[in-house]
């Protein structure tokens, strides 16, 4: 990755969109955070010039993260009035972290300061 595309945090830092959220520990961007059986990351950072939430969620038992897991977490951590993603990408630059962190961790990614994704509803439903 060019380093001139990514910047930490640009002195912004992530805060808890729901009290539900236990923190346990904050980061120079962002915080650590759980809520029952799902654990978060989440941080502040630039890409290619815009602000962007990137939210790491894992569960307790260490499987993989479901839809309704990710929708908690989307709630908790970005909130309900803001659209996020996860991403797919190609292959050769898919990194696969489960073995070295010893649990399956997907991610969810939000626009913070501008709307960057096209409104998919208007070719039918989403």
């Amino acid at each position: 990755m060019d380093r001139k595309e990514y910047r930490a945090s640009a002195g912004r830092q992530a805060q808890p969109v729901s009290k539900d959220v236990r923190i346990l520990h904050w980061r120079n961007n962002g915080y650590a955070g759980k809520w029952r059986h799902l654990t978060f990351i989440v941080a502040d950072e630039v890409h290619v010039g815009f602000f962007w939430r990137h939210v790491s969620v894992s569960r307790r038992d260490r499987g993989m993260p479901s839809y309704e897991d990710l929708k908690k977490a989307k709630e908790l951590t970005i909130g309900d009035d803001r659209a996020a993603i996860q991403v797919f990408p190609e292959a050769d630059k898919h990194r696969d972290y489960s073995n070295e962190v010893g649990r399956e961790v997907l991610h969810l990614w939000s626009p913070e300061d501008v709307s960057v994704l096209p409104d998919f509803r208007l070719a039918g439903t989403i």
